[in-house]
């Protein structure tokens, strides 16, 4: 994700879209071994969709993926939502809370 995109989506479906359209970008300059792991879970519609369900019932989505070259890539997506003693106090703004509450982050 570019610096300037926000990492904040309105929905789980939307961060999964954005980890698989990402994954996608970065297989094609990987080793065949590799590629072919990324490609069998991007082929995985079932894999994507428990990974929207596990959003929608607020649990962290986190999908790793280490290369024969060395690198290691990892996607995290999680469930924000207002803590009300963060409203309370306006420890992270009032608008700022209310704008994400209920949003998916990507990080």
């Amino acid at each position: 994700m570019a610096a300037s995109e926000s990492c904040l989506v309105s929905y789980p479906g939307q961060a999964v879209t954005w980890i698989r359209q990402d994954l996608r970008r970065l297989a094609v300059g990987m080793a065949e071994e590799d590629r072919v792991r990324a490609t069998e879970w991007l082929d995985n519609l079932i894999a994507a969709g428990i990974a929207v369900r596990m959003l929608r019932a607020g649990s962290p989505f986190t999908l790793r993926m280490n290369t024969t070259a060395g690198d290691r890539w990892m996607w995290i997506a999680y469930r924000f939502v207002e803590a009300p003693l963060a409203a309370e106090t306006g420890l992270f703004g009032s608008r700022t809370a209310q704008a994400s509450a209920g949003r998916t982050v990507l990080c």
